[in-house]
């Protein structure tokens, strides 16, 4: 998984914010919004990022120009979504490459769904010091606590370390809550049943030990709002926290550039 190349003002390339997941669709509908009605060629789709999408053209496309893209969606089938063009460079072979940037941001995994245990993630960057609200972490696994604690030293979050769910206070205050499944552990299902009796109404996120079948059979059955699998390194942790605040309405800046 590569990140989109985003440009400031069409200018030079600032930091790269959101990763781009790769989606192949050929023949996508591209209009000129500048000649209504207009379709300026059809090209092949290749990649999505939450603002960019990547195409494939067998023309060259003018920077600047503002068009629509219409893309396949997992839910509501043909989504017109519109942008403006930052980049279009020859790629040999008679191709160009070009980029969209749009105007209003996608929830790429309805159009492009992968693997949630490949711990994939919108975001490539994060300003840690950007994330607030609460934070509960809920693992009868020592190590496990103490390196999560650990890896949200740099936000501003509130964090809460905890054994097990009758451990928590004040549960209904909590934006997200942070499981794991070691052998060993109590259920993540009965985890989440106790913290919802207690009054929690924020996201769950669970830290998985493996890609077993165990584990699978677990994220099926949970309404997880992000997954990760170990080894699990601090910015992967702030990337899927910083996904779930987006998802979730969590008191943060926005822009994590």
């Amino acid at each position: 998984m590569e990140p989109v190349l985003h440009e400031d003002n069409m200018g030079g390339p600032r930091r790269r914010v959101f990763a781009r997941w790769p989606f192949a669709q050929q023949l996508v509908p591209v209009r000129d919004l500048s000649s209504p009605g207009r379709t300026i060629v059809p090209m092949n789709c290749r990649n999505l990022s939450a603002n960019g999408v990547g195409l494939v053209s067998s023309r060259e496309v003018g920077v600047g120009k503002m068009v629509s893209v219409t893309l396949r969606s997992q839910v509501r089938g043909a989504v017109e979504v519109r942008g403006r063009v930052v980049r279009c460079e020859e790629a040999g072979s008679g191709r160009f490459d070009v980029a969209v940037a749009l105007e209003v941001p996608l929830e790429v995994r309805e159009f492009a769904p992968t693997d949630p245990l490949a711990n994939h993630t919108a975001h490539e960057s994060v300003n840690a010091a950007s994330l607030r609200g609460r934070v509960l972490i809920v693992s009868a696994t020592t190590g496990d606590r103490a390196a999560l604690v650990r890896a949200l030293r740099g936000t501003s979050m509130v964090v809460t370390s905890v054994a097990s769910a009758s451990g928590a206070r004040d549960v209904g205050c909590v934006d997200i809550a942070i499981l794991t499944c070691n052998e060993g552990d109590e259920e993540p299902g009965s985890v989440l049943l106790d913290l919802y009796e207690q009054g929690f109404a924020g996201k769950a996120v669970l830290v998985a030990p493996d890609r077993s079948a165990r584990v699978r059979r677990i994220v099926d059955k949970l309404p997880l709002a992000g997954v990760l699998v170990k080894p699990v390194e601090d910015n992967l942790l702030l990337r899927v926290l910083t996904d779930v605040a987006d998802d979730a309405g969590t008191d943060r800046v926005r822009d994590a550039a």
